[in-house]
């Protein structure tokens, strides 16, 4: 059932076994009960829904029920009337939000006398991003609802151990992977490429500024022909690696991937590129080879403090945008006794480690 109908469902049920009063009281005031009833009185009026609200009173729990009204409802979102009263409804609920958050906190309730006061600022523009929780509970009970049948949140990554974790590479994070070099940090970057352009049709965009565009293009036939890296470089190709080859050109060809290989890159270079896909072909993916090669927007006298502003940059790029970035980092060979990387020693190290939304650090990729 839609999210939206669902909850409106889920609160009329509530009512009918007089729960709101022991559960719900502090959340809903009189005005509210008032208004939920006047709806709930319109819905058994009606000839569509009478009968399934008779079922709602004489068993309010049953899941079974409460779906079949919640589909009726949908239908009746249409009727000026329905729209009305559940109007009246939402405003109630609203107000009765507001006012529950200035009781309990002073700061709210000083802001609120002050907006009450003479100033009239009415007109002012709202600030982007700024929502009720109405909208967004209705948002994220849509995104549970999509998600639900595969559990997959974001895009997938091809790992199946690592989309059971994450639910794949979700939108607006910044994702760090950090590897020593030589451990197939490149290798790990382009294999999420594949699977997202490739496999899952998300539009991708790699930015390779340690491989120029020829051998992002070399390791992507590689891969995804299982061709041999060497024959393939010296042109040695047998008979079977040609048909390989001539069976994957198409795929690739034809995938939502697009490769920037600038030697230089900023921050400001790669949000432009960005926008510009996602006005154009769309954007769904992000990934940045390697993240210690990106120039400051601005130079700082501490290199650790221009890594840690690069990686706080691409963050905010990450909500911009809202799709998932992978920044890809090289670490430097460790001299402990435990060789397995960390986090801290990262380009920037824990001032890089503040910004991601999650980091991973494998030992290496086959």
């Amino acid at each position: 059932m839609g999210a939206f109908t669902g909850v409106l469902v889920a609160l009329l049920a509530k009512e009918m076994a007089s729960a709101i009063a022991s559960e719900m009281g502090k959340d809903i005031g009189g005005a509210a009960k008032q208004a939920l009833r006047r709806l709930g009185q319109r819905l058994r009026r009606e000839p569509d829904t009478r009968a399934a609200m008779e079922q709602l009173e004489a068993n309010p729990s049953d899941p079974a029920v409460q779906e079949r009204l919640a589909e009726q409802l949908t239908g009746k979102l249409t009727d000026p009337a329905f729209r009305e009263d559940l109007q009246a409804l939402l405003d109630e609920l609203d107000r009765q939000a507001a006012a529950a958050v200035a009781a309990e906190d002073p700061v709210q309730e000083q802001i609120g006398e002050r907006q009450a006061g003479p100033p009239d600022h009415s007109d002012a523009p709202v600030r982007a991003g700024t929502r009720s929780v109405r909208d967004e509970l209705v948002g994220y009970m849509e995104e549970l609802e999509r998600r639900a049948p595969s559990g997959m949140v974001g895009v997938p990554t091809g790992f199946q151990d690592l989309d059971l974790l994450t639910g794949g590479l979700q939108t607006g994070t910044l994702i760090v992977v950090a590897g020593p070099t030589a451990a197939g940090i490149s290798t790990f970057g382009l294999t999420l490429a594949r699977m997202a352009a490739i496999r899952a049709a998300v539009p991708t965009l790699v930015v390779s500024l340690d491989l120029t565009g020829g051998q992002v293009i070399h390791r992507l036939l590689c891969a995804e022909g299982s061709i041999d890296s060497q024959r393939l470089l010296l042109g040695r190709l047998d008979e079977r690696d040609w048909a390989r080859l001539t069976r994957v050109l198409s795929r690739v060809a034809f995938a939502p991937l697009t490769i920037d290989a600038s030697p230089t890159m900023t921050v400001d270079a790669i949000a432009t590129a960005c926008r510009q896909l996602r006005e154009g072909a769309g954007l769904g993916l992000v990934i940045i080879d390697e993240v210690g090669m990106i120039q400051p927007t601005r130079p700082l006298d501490d290199p650790a403090r221009e890594r840690g502003e690069v990686a706080r940059s691409l963050k905010l790029l990450a909500r911009e945008l809202a799709v998932p970035v992978v920044a890809l980092s090289r670490l430097p060979q460790p001299r402990r006794v435990d060789r397995r990387p960390m986090l801290e020693g990262s380009p920037g190290g824990g001032a890089a480690s503040r910004w991601p939304g999650r980091a991973v650090a494998p030992s290496g990729v086959g």
